[in-house]
């Protein structure tokens, strides 16, 4: 089935954002995701929040966020999100699960 791409823009989310990028699943219709950015203090901050169609609104809605990435300048935040597109799932796993100082891992 084939839903008309109409998004819902009055949850919180939205208020203190720049929509950045939409994407749809190319095999699940009623999923998405869309890609918001804000900036806090010297801070910007990309988000990526999954969409799922709601049939009684007729539009999609958000319902969670999936990572969100922080930048020190706005050309990061723009490089990281021309690049998201190709990530593989291993890069995302990775970008999502960095190793820290206290890493259990010995080299």
């Amino acid at each position: 089935m084939d839903y008309e791409r109409s998004i819902n823009f009055s949850h919180d989310i939205f208020k203190h954002s720049s929509i950045e990028q939409t994407l749809f699943s190319p095999t699940a219709d009623d999923l998405g995701v869309i890609i918001v950015s804000s900036k806090e203090k010297n801070t910007h901050i990309l988000r990526i929040i999954q969409l799922l169609y709601s049939f009684p609104e007729q539009s999609y809605i958000p319902v969670q966020e999936l990572a969100s990435f922080d930048f020190q300048t706005y050309e990061q935040l723009n490089d990281f999100l021309e690049n998201l597109p190709n990530l593989s799932g291993m890069d995302m796993l990775l970008l999502l699960n960095p190793l820290t100082d206290n890493s259990d891992i010995q080299n």
